[in-house]
């Protein structure tokens, strides 16, 4: 097989679309958080904040990167986007961040369940 057919994994609209709401929903947790600091309803402390920050950032460049992979992506006949292994690799590292950001921030009393 050649560069253009090899594929990791397969994915459908729905799914494509799911991870971009959990991307946009981290954000406008995070957005909310920020907020609340900045007119002094919560003084979070540097660590925390960087790590909203962080959170925040991460989804943005998340959200950036799935809409641009969706752009050059066309569905099969089984409806559903063919995957390259580095792109599997590249979604696959953006939400292992999310997710370490957000239990880092759970682990210091920050649930954005919550918020």
């Amino acid at each position: 097989m050649d560069k253009k057919t090899k594929f990791g994994v397969k994915v459908s609209p729905a799914e494509a679309k799911a991870f971009s709401e959990m991307a946009k929903q981290n954000m406008d947790f995070c957005k909310r958080l920020m907020f609340d600091h900045f007119i002094g309803q919560n003084n979070y402390s540097e660590e925390h904040f960087f790590e909203i920050t962080k959170l925040y950032s991460n989804s943005y460049l998340f959200l950036e990167y799935l809409s641009k992979l969706i752009k050059t992506k066309k569905l099969d006949v089984e409806n559903l986007y063919s995957l390259e292994t580095d792109e599997v690799l590249n979604v696959s590292k953006c939400v292992i961040a999310l997710v370490e950001s957000k239990q880092e921030l759970k682990d210091r009393g920050i649930h954005l369940s919550l918020q």
